[in-house]
């Protein structure tokens, strides 16, 4: 495949900052580029130019998308060329219902004023979605969200570009290395983030207590802005609990080797949650660690339970789950193991432009989504 056999990629991210925008636009960028493929990144105030000065565009993939002026200006600069306007997305910040119904937990906790605020960027990406000529998503969930309102979607999964590979590298190799040397301690780890993830968080807190108690040499580390305070069920185990403060993403593959057990709780049953990556997941078994995970369908759907990781949804399966990694060391090192297998088919850099390739070849390139949408 050569340069000139699809033209260049520009992506224009709406969320530079975001860590998404490290797994949506420069990972998948590097993906396209050892294709051979010429790539673009360009943030709103650069992305006008990099459309007129890009000759041989084929694609425009817009990530987090809110429809603006300039959204509406890209859109036609693209289609005056024609060349098509993907969008990605990595939740399922589209759709409204979700505030509506009670499924994303964190819109409860938000003031009046947040709350019309979060209102007005979902309908506003939802309308940049509309206008689109389709969109790459993070899961299949996600994807069959987008088609249910009539746009196509096509699923690139979260996964690592090869800096992020060899760094998780040394961090499991380092962790792997000193298991031997560990002391008796055994650590559940979560790596909370922001505060987003408190009902998530919620899901486990039952099991946690009982875990904690029954065992005095279980520790829990939390990574990240969530504490302990609104959880009362934990506050007679603080000694036994551990708060680190959100780390760079250089510094996470560290984060989860200190882990000997990692927790990815999800509210269930929750569209918005249902919707999410296996992120979690595959950043852990690439720092060597094994996952017990709540049964969304994408962890459902790459989680073989106690083979390549465990799946817990009520309080008394988190409690087994955990309990039976918890048991074994050489359980948890043999689960590790196998999980790591599974990233590397599904998320490694030679994944990611595996996916790169099927994406280029599934039929939108270089301009057929535009055609198909205006009747050409």
């Amino acid at each position: 495949m050569s340069r000139s056999s699809f033209g260049s990629v520009l992506f224009i991210t709406m969320a530079a900052k975001s860590v998404g925008h490290r797994y949506r636009v420069i990972n998948h960028a590097e993906a396209f580029e050892r294709l051979g493929l010429r790539t673009c990144i360009a943030d709103a105030t650069q992305a006008d130019v990099a459309l007129a000065i890009l000759h041989d565009l084929s694609v425009v993939i817009i990530f987090r998308p809110i429809l603006t002026e300039k959204f509406d200006l890209w859109c036609k600069l693209a289609r005056e060329k024609h060349i098509p306007v993907i969008v990605d997305l990595d939740d399922l910040t589209f759709d409204v219902d979700c505030q509506r119904k009670g499924e994303w937990s964190y819109w409860s906790t938000l003031s009046a004023d947040d709350q019309q605020l979060w209102h007005k960027r979902f309908m506003l990406q939802r309308q940049a979605l509309l206008k689109s000529d389709g969109a790459f998503v993070s899961t299949e969930t996600l994807a069959n969200e987008v088609r249910s309102i009539g746009i196509s979607a096509w699923v690139w999964p979260n996964g690592f570009n090869r800096q992020s590979w060899k760094l998780h590298a040394q961090a499991r190799n380092t962790r792997w290395t000193s298991d031997k040397l560990k002391p008796s301690a055994i650590i559940i780890g979560y790596a909370s983030g922001t505060p987003t993830h408190s009902a998530d968080f919620d899901v486990v807190v039952p099991a946690l207590a009982q875990l904690l108690q029954v065992f005095d040499y279980l520790h829990l580390c939390i990574v990240g802005e969530l504490g302990i305070d609104d959880y009362p069920l934990l506050h007679p185990f603080r000694d036994q609990i551990m708060q680190r403060e959100l780390v760079p993403y250089v510094d996470l593959p560290f984060e989860y080797a200190r882990f000997d057990i990692n927790i990815a709780p999800l509210e269930m049953p929750s569209r918005f949650c249902a919707a999410k990556s296996e992120l979690k997941f595959f950043e852990a078994a690439a720092s060597g660690v094994p996952t017990v995970a709540s049964p969304t369908p994408p962890y459902a759907a790459l989680i073989k339970s106690r083979r390549n990781g465990c799946l817990a949804q009520t309080t008394a399966e988190w409690v087994d789950q955990i309990s039976w990694l918890v048991a074994s060391a050489s359980r948890r090192r043999r689960i590790a193991t196998r999980a790591l297998d599974t990233v590397r088919r599904h998320f490694s850099p030679d994944a990611q432009v595996r996916d790169a390739r099927r994406i280029l070849h599934s039929g939108f390139w270089p301009s057929s989504a535009l055609a198909s949408k205006n009747g050409h």
